[in-house]
């Protein structure tokens, strides 16, 4: 559910673009764009999801949890699940993109995209191993901050953070860029095939 939330914000970016006044739109635009921001690691979140399918099938019963049709139906719906939720950001990312680039031009957009995946990278491991939340954001921000605090304090900790952020923001770039790739070569190919 969480994972609609910033395509439901984008769409409402494309209204408020093409319908509000100038100095309304702004704010508007500001403000909504922030909501997004808060909300997007919400898509790319589910791919953690997995691990519940795994923690309900020990790996050392015989027999092994892979010859359990029932695993199969719970990591096939997880994987699916989880899909949609990147498919669905990515789209959602894809259109700021391109707001962002007719505002800001082309290397400012992608510096954007850089620095979104990043921030959710963060968002998605406090999510993870805090239990944190975007509402946290609101209603707890003292406990979010001492908890991404302690981070720091312990090299432990620090090493994990900077090692699992890490593994996902790679994740998240080369799946983005892979499906953005797929989207302009079939553009490309289709003007070629227009222009003929």
């Amino acid at each position: 559910m969480l994972a609609w939330i910033p395509m439901i914000l984008t769409l409402l970016l494309d209204v408020i673009l093409c319908s509000w006044r100038r100095g309304t739109r702004t704010l508007l635009l500001w403000v909504t764009g922030v909501a997004w921001l808060l909300f997007y690691p919400n898509t790319p979140y589910l791919i953690t999801d997995l691990l519940h399918v795994f923690a309900q099938y020990p790996y050392l019963e015989e027999p092994h949890f892979w010859g359990n049709p029932y695993f199969w139906e719970h990591v096939l719906g997880m994987l699916l699940v989880a899909f949609l939720g990147l498919t669905m950001g990515f789209v959602s990312l894809e259109s700021i993109r391109q707001l962002v680039q007719r505002a800001r031009g082309g290397l400012v957009s992608w510096l954007f995209v850089v620095v979104v995946l990043l921030l959710s990278s963060l968002g998605i491991y406090i999510g993870r191993f805090f239990r944190g939340n975007t509402w946290d954001i609101v209603s707890a921000p003292s406990q979010l901050y001492a908890q991404v605090s302690s981070i720091w304090v312990d090299s432990l900790q620090r090493a994990h953070f900077v090692e699992f952020s890490g593994l996902i923001f790679v994740i998240l770039l080369v799946s983005y860029m892979s499906a953005m790739s797929i989207i302009w070569m079939g553009n490309i190919c289709r003007n070629d095939w227009r222009s003929r």
